[in-house]
């Protein structure tokens, strides 16, 4: 969805008025939670997100504040129609071929107004259901297909337009193919488990380059969970965590202390102060799962943050080179 925003504005395309239809007996739509409308097949990575809840969060809004500067914010609903900020709920999904990025969303009016703005030539437009519109249009040489459910959400896919048309079959109940917590995968790991406003998730298995990753934990895991959310005005409260079968034999305990101490060590961990924690980490076992629990200082972590992504995040948002200050914001 941010890369939307990178985009510059060319000649507006007019939204065309709907056709009135005839009264009928209309289907609702499925109305369950965003990640019931994202396709399990060729799902490489998942993150859920509660924007709104967020940003009225003190510790998590000065890393919102940090790693999103206002003026990106602003620039960027003024250039897509979505207000992150009071955004209830986000989805960005990752395949081989094609980003899909949802958000619950009432004004889709504004999303339409925004996209279509972007296009040099009239769009594909479907309308397979009274309260769902199809668009499919090149901005920046690049297929993007937006897909309106009127006063419910938006969905936007970048490059493949498949995963937008499974929004689609999904919203209407008519796709067979099993959506995102609904695959072998992560069946095991819904997000109705965790209450974190921010969840990243990977599919397994892990093969390639990842077999012997993690000290033989990918290997045996089936899924991998990372969650963020605040613990008190100072901390993040992070949680690591792979399903699998990990049965006594097999010593998940020290394969994941090991995991945290190579981690720890890395540059990255300096960076991001992993080095220096108030307490150490704690690591919980079961059968089908391994997960590792940390508290982590907001203050260092958001600077390394910063410092590693400043400058993609400048360039999503078209931003000029930062002049001055560039001090976190203090606890």
């Amino acid at each position: 969805m941010l890369s939307i925003a990178c985009s510059p504005p060319s000649r507006a395309v007019s939204p065309q008025a709907p056709v009135a239809e005839p009264n009928r007996v209309v289907p609702p739509l499925h109305s369950g939670p965003l990640a019931d409308f994202v396709p399990a097949a060729g799902l490489e990575w998942l993150v859920i997100a509660k924007p709104r809840a967020i940003a009225e969060d003190p510790t998590l809004a000065v890393a919102v504040e940090a790693l999103l500067p206002e003026q990106g914010l602003e620039a960027f609903a003024a250039r897509t129609g979505v207000e992150l900020r009071a955004t209830e709920d986000a989805v960005v999904a990752g395949y081989p071929l094609a980003t899909l990025f949802l958000v619950t969303n009432e004004e889709t009016a504004l999303v339409e107004r925004a996209f279509l703005s972007r296009l040099l030539v009239e769009p594909a437009r479907r309308r397979p259901h009274p309260r769902l519109l199809s668009l499919t249009g090149i901005v920046q040489a690049r297929p993007y297909s937006l897909v309106l459910a009127k006063n419910q959400f938006v969905a936007i896919a970048v490059g493949d337009p498949q995963p937008a048309r499974a929004v689609i079959g999904f919203a209407l109940e008519r796709l067979e193919s099993p959506a995102a917590f609904e695959g072998a995968a992560l069946a095991s790991v819904g997000p109705h488990q965790v209450s974190a406003p921010l969840r990243f998730y990977a599919p397994g298995p892990f093969g390639g380059s990842w077999q012997d990753g993690g000290h033989g934990l990918l290997a045996a895991a089936t899924a991998a969970t990372v969650t963020l959310e605040a613990e008190g005005p100072s901390h993040f409260r992070v949680e690591l965590a792979l399903a699998g079968l990990f049965p006594p034999e097999f010593h998940a305990h020290e394969r994941m202390d090991a995991l945290w101490t190579d981690v720890e060590k890395s540059a990255l961990g300096s960076l991001l102060g992993l080095d220096a924690l108030r307490d150490p980490p704690v690591v919980v076992v079961d059968r089908d799962r391994v997960a590792l629990r940390v508290s982590i200082a907001a203050r260092p972590m958001v600077a390394g943050l910063r410092a590693a992504v400043s400058a993609d995040v400048a360039e999503l948002f078209a931003l000029p080179p930062e002049t001055g200050d560039q001090s976190v914001p203090t606890e």
